[in-house]
């Protein structure tokens, strides 16, 4: 089952544009240029299937959509995965490859043990997730 999800009132590249940088205090660069081969001049989610089977219709606005897109980018710089592994960790997945290749068998696979000296360095190196 497939339902277009939007408002059913299209908003232009600039408008989404103005909507971000209210949203993020920020000016964010940009040019104006010809369209691209193939560029579509106007792309509008008709609503009316979700709002007839699933009574679904939209409730914010795309300034709402926006804020609320900047207010979690800023609070989760690195997205749902979390910072990048610092030093200590990238020296322990080094460490854990010297061992995995030091304990190759000729077939190229990996005893059990293997397996689970790997998970735990593996559950050791994550970091805990940011506190809200």
């Amino acid at each position: 089952m497939t339902h277009n999800l939007g408002s059913g009132t299209g908003h232009s590249v600039l408008q989404v544009i103005a909507a971000m940088e209210e949203a993020s205090g920020k000016k964010i660069p940009h040019t104006i240029t010809s369209r691209r081969p193939g560029d579509l001049a106007t792309v509008i989610a008709n609503p009316a299937k979700a709002k007839a089977e699933l009574g679904w219709e939209t409730k914010r606005t795309l300034q709402d959509m926006c804020s609320s897109a900047w207010n979690f980018q800023s609070q989760n710089p690195y997205g749902y995965d979390g910072p990048p592994l610092g030093s200590r960790a990238k020296a322990a997945i080094e460490s854990w490859r010297e061992k995995r290749a030091a304990n190759a068998r000729p077939s190229g696979g990996f005893s059990a043990a293997d397996h689970l000296d790997n998970l735990k360095q593996r559950v050791g190196a994550r970091r805990p997730a940011p506190q809200t």
